[in-house]
């Protein structure tokens, strides 16, 4: 089979000396119409794909966008389990610490952070949204409304403010999530 005999060991060659930070031809431009050809056989290469692509997230920082588009085209090329098990180990922890991080201030609400964190959302189960924004956003939010109406508020911008969160929390399909409606 030429494919497997002189393409695949060419393809394997370049995989290998490819630089996902310094190479200017994404990967998939030049693996993906393989795809129709050699499907299967194109699975020897993803490991190696994956292991780079990791490595060139160790530097990303959720407000750079240019990790989706690179992911982007691998989402339906490798199996879910394992494309979520790559974006676990190497995207999710810094979506986490995004949220996290993320001051909760209805007087200078910057949103920015969260949009970062969902713009992930064709790459990540819906799962793990729910348990970033309950474990990290959640609490913290409900303290600042806590602490905002046990004062003389300005209930017109409170409103103006649930209204923002409540647009994150549709906009992530969260709404339905059993966790989720115990915060509201």
């Amino acid at each position: 089979n030429i494919l497997e005999s002189l393409i695949l060991p060419k393809l394997q060659h370049e995989v290998d000396n490819w630089n996902p930070t310094t190479d200017p031809l994404p990967i998939h431009s030049w693996i993906h119409p393989w795809l129709p050809l050699m499907d299967k056989q194109l699975e020897i290469l993803y490991p190696t794909i994956r292991m780079k692509l990791g490595v060139a997230l160790n530097n990303w920082q959720p407000s750079d966008s240019s990790a989706l588009i690179i992911i982007r085209p691998w989402i339906k090329v490798f199996s879910p389990q394992v494309m979520e098990a790559f974006l676990c180990r190497t995207v999710l922890p810094k979506l986490e610490y995004c949220i996290q991080t993320l001051d909760i201030n209805p007087n200078h609400q910057t949103i920015a952070p969260v949009e970062w964190v969902l713009q992930w959302r064709e790459a990540l189960p819906l799962h793990h949204f729910v348990h970033i924004f309950d474990k990290h956003f959640f609490p913290k939010w409900l303290q600042v409304l806590g602490s905002w109406l046990a004062g003389s508020p300005n209930y017109h911008e409170i409103m103006k403010w649930l209204v923002t969160i409540i647009h994150v929390v549709v906009v992530i399909n969260i709404v339905n999530s059993d966790v989720i409606l115990t915060k509201f």
